[in-house]
């Protein structure tokens, strides 16, 4: 991974954090995008500039798809060609269906979802003019499960996973592999409205006894990188064994 560079979406906090810092720490080149957290940015950039690491962060809201292209710009204007491209960026809705508003529902479907789209639509042409690339896509099991008071969540990642398979069909035969992480209970802030009674029995059915962390997700990412392009098209469960 050293010298590669890579692009994790939403990675002021949490998964995207983890991301990042971990192939940083391979030696890759970090870019990624954050919509609001200055401060998480700002730590991220410290983290892995202080130890040598090269790392952007670009403020955007790249659901619109003029946004994503400024990304690319962005990127391509310190002479890089992206490598790894991680659609991490995502939110939560915890809510009843009949509760669901227009605005609530564009929001998250945005996103979770055109974000995906519209970053991965104007990095494509260097992936495929390089034969080669990895690109991962962060899921979770409630995209093949579904969850009640989740629904809009549910959703969107159901069309993560869809797309991602797609996708992989499309890139398989430039040597590009395309993969999502479907992620069980990670302890990030997006599970932060559940109480310490609500996890509690979460973890008692989890059969590895705990819950996910984002280092978790972090260790596959960059496991996945170093398979080659025949494993693409792949939901892969990171879930302790709950969802299986």
């Amino acid at each position: 991974m050293k010298g590669k560079s890579v692009l994790v979406s939403g990675a002021s906090s949490g998964i995207g954090f983890a991301i990042a810092k971990r192939f940083a720490e391979e030696g890759a080149n970090i870019f990624f995008t954050y919509k609001s957290n200055e401060s998480g940015a700002n730590m991220l950039i410290n983290q892995i500039t202080e130890n040598g690491g090269f790392c952007v962060g670009i403020k955007t809201d790249h659901s619109v798809f003029s946004n994503a292209k400024d990304v690319y710009d962005k990127v391509k204007s310190y002479g890089k060609s992206i490598d790894v491209l991680i659609n991490n960026a995502g939110i939560s809705k915890f809510e009843l269906a009949n509760s669901i508003t227009e605005e609530s529902w564009n929001e998250i479907w945005n996103t979770n979802v055109t974000s995906m789209v519209a970053l991965t639509k104007f990095f494509l042409p260097d992936f495929i003019n390089k034969k080669s690339g990895h690109i991962i896509n962060i899921s979770s099991v409630w995209g093949q499960r579904g969850s009640s008071m989740e629904t809009a969540y549910s959703t969107t990642k159901g069309a993560v996973d869809a797309y991602t398979k797609a996708l992989a069909k499309e890139l398989a035969p430039s040597g590009i592999s395309v993969n999502a992480i479907s992620c069980g209970y990670i302890d990030t802030k997006m599970n932060s409205h559940l109480s310490t009674e609500d996890v509690e029995s979460i973890i008692e059915e989890i059969p590895a006894g705990r819950v996910g962390t984002s280092s978790d997700v972090a260790e596959l990412a960059l496991n996945i990188t170093k398979t080659n392009s025949y494993m693409t098209g792949q939901i892969i469960g990171l879930d302790g064994g709950w969802q299986v």
